[in-house]
């Protein structure tokens, strides 16, 4: 027990780093970053306790420590289960030749383009430039701090990128992925129309079942790398962003 108190310490110490990364790349307001943070917290807790317990030579129940046991097993496997999906479908090529390219927003500062929604635009205009003939939805609303909507700075963007203007769709009223496809299927005739969502890698697979859920058939992702630092925290963010879609029924 008492290397497992030292590994739980690890683990804490390890978490309260990533949490200072996070705010030095990112700034103070980095998504999630808090997690890390009480995380941290959590494992010095049981780090502390399980010290205690050696210390005092405190017997603990052994149906006691056989239910922990199963349901950490669970909660890991369950984890690791949707993470596993979250990456096959970071990993997976988008459909060549699709009718329509809806490139979902990302933050905004001002009129530039975060990080984030910059690699989402660079991956479509890859994809465009191997695909002249499809049709891309540039989709994002205006939100708290940025100046234009996501879907304006996309197409500029686009257009700095070469694509011609009467090739580029304005989608500027959504809000959430949800939204962003919820709305840009006005654009879209045909359901079964070919459709490739170009957004960061993690999030690939929540976006692709949320479209098939809105009735598209035949839609696959074109994942954008996410930042180097942001990596980590990013996909076990997404991790509970799939359960609480889940949970509202939107996948």
């Amino acid at each position: 027990m008492e290397i497992i108190s030292v590994i739980f310490g690890i683990l804490a110490v390890l978490s309260v780093i990533y949490f200072i990364i996070l705010i030095i790349s990112s700034g103070i307001g980095a998504a999630f970053a808090v997690f890390w943070l009480v995380l941290g917290g959590v494992f010095m807790a049981i780090s502390l306790s399980l010290h205690k317990i050696i210390r005092n030579n405190v017997v603990i129940n052994k149906s006691i420590c056989i239910t922990v046991g199963i349901v950490f097993l669970m909660c890991a496997s369950f984890f690791g289960y949707v993470e596993g999906k979250i990456i096959y479908a970071a990993n997976k090529r988008p459909k060549a030749g699709a009718e329509y390219l809806i490139v979902l927003g990302a933050g905004v500062n001002g009129t530039v383009p975060s990080q984030t929604l910059k690699n989402r635009i660079n991956a479509a205009i890859d994809y465009l430039k191997e695909n002249p003939d499809t049709l891309v939805i540039a989709s994002g609303g205006q939100g708290t701090g940025e100046d234009v909507s996501e879907a304006e700075v996309i197409k500029d963007y686009l257009l700095l990128g070469g694509i011609a203007p009467e090739q580029i769709i304005l989608e500027d009223k959504s809000t959430s992925t949800v939204e962003n496809i919820e709305f840009s299927k006005e654009f879209i005739e045909d359901k079964d129309s070919s459709v490739v969502l170009v957004t960061s890698d993690f999030h690939i697979m929540r976006a692709t079942k949320i479209a098939k859920m809105q009735g598209f058939t035949s839609v696959s992702g074109c994942p954008a790398a996410p930042g180097y630092f942001t990596k980590l925290n990013n996909y076990v963010r997404e991790f509970f962003a799939v359960v609480k879609d889940k949970l509202c029924g939107n996948i």
